[in-house]
């Protein structure tokens, strides 16, 4: 295979110059000279070695998207629609930046820790993780810059960005209200204990009960947030004797197969149940009643994280800042009003 030096020997020029062109920087080589040097990489079919490049510049382009299984191992992870979209906007940011991805599950620090240990990599995204402080802490000291979504660590020096989560819950509480509804449901994860969930429920609650409104044990459901696990828990529902006539729940996806379980058994959506779902996902569109749900935008989300990532590549003392995001409220047609 040819080299860069004998490419440089044939165009008559530097390795620095063959160099440049192959890495873009093109402003300190002429025109003529960078068209010369890529017809002799054209001719020859020369492909750089990205391993002995890292190498050299001490770096390897690579990013680490970390992904939790701990709660759903037996799931695809990627049939979560919200990885699904934070997953490929990561690729297509990165992408743009020279950057690489390289995606990982995980199920406990442990496994974080291996990784880190034996993957050279530039920096990592690391979704919602669920250990505590001290596991936190054992994985910042390796020094590589990690940028966390959805979960805060008060306590240690972190990049984070986040959701304003609790508002979520609250926006759709006070939506559900102000159309009449006072037996209200929750749908979602609850069993996970998971930090996001949590807000949004907390959220909903005080929102119902500024009207004066508990929420029942009984019309919280928690399940997972795929389309499978909503329409058996729409089934069940359907069933219900005073089942409520609207259910907040955490995820589109859920709220979605929670309608389609209902319709199944003949439960009409939204005059008799209303939903309201949170992300919204592009099939929100795609479903009838389409749906009402609390937006967060994923774009500005993932674009704030890729900035942070990028500076504490570039600044290797920049390792603490955090966001935190809004949400909105995107009126469609699943949600009855009861006062007309």
């Amino acid at each position: 295979m040819v080299t860069i030096k004998q490419i440089a020997e044939e165009a008559g020029v530097s390795t620095a110059t063959v160099s440049n062109v192959i890495n873009g920087n093109h402003a300190r080589v002429s025109k003529e000279t960078a068209r010369k040097v890529k017809m002799i990489i054209k001719k020859h079919g020369y492909h750089p070695n990205l391993v002995a490049r890292g190498l050299i510049a001490k770096e390897t382009k690579i990013i680490a998207v970390l992904l939790p299984s701990r709660f759903h191992e037996e799931l695809n992870l990627l049939e979560d629609t919200y990885n699904q979209q934070i997953v490929g906007l990561l690729e297509v940011m990165l992408n743009r930046l020279g950057y690489f991805m390289m995606m990982r599950s995980f199920s406990s620090p442990d496994e974080i820790l291996a990784f880190f240990r034996n993957w050279d990599i530039d920096g990592a995204v690391m979704f919602y993780p669920f250990f505590n402080e001290g596991c936190m802490q054992e994985i910042l000291e390796f020094q590589k810059p990690v940028v966390i979504l959805d979960r805060l660590y008060p306590e240690l020096q972190t990049l984070t960005v986040d959701l304003d989560d609790y508002g979520g819950g609250y926006t759709a509480a006070r939506h559900l209200v102000e159309r009449g509804h006072r037996r209200v449901g929750f749908a979602g994860p609850i069993m996970t204990k998971a930090d996001v969930i949590l807000n949004r429920l907390k959220g909903y609650q005080d929102g119902l009960a500024e009207s004066g409104i508990r929420l029942s044990e009984e019309n919280i459901y928690s399940c997972p947030t795929p389309f499978a696990f909503g329409l058996t828990e729409g089934r069940k529902i359907a069933g219900q004797l005073n089942r409520p006539t609207a259910i907040f729940s955490t995820m589109d996806t859920l709220a979605i197969g929670i309608m389609e379980g209902l319709k199944e058994h003949g439960v009409r959506v939204p005059q008799e149940v209303s939903l309201i779902g949170f992300d919204n996902w592009v099939g929100c569109d795609m479903v009838s009643p389409k749906l009402t749900t609390i937006s967060q935008n994923l774009t500005d989300k993932v674009s704030r994280a890729v900035e942070m990532l990028m500076r504490a590549i570039l600044e290797p003392t920049y390792r603490c800042g955090h966001t935190t995001l809004g949400t909105e409220l995107v009126e469609r047609s699943s949600v009855a009003d009861l006062k007309k």
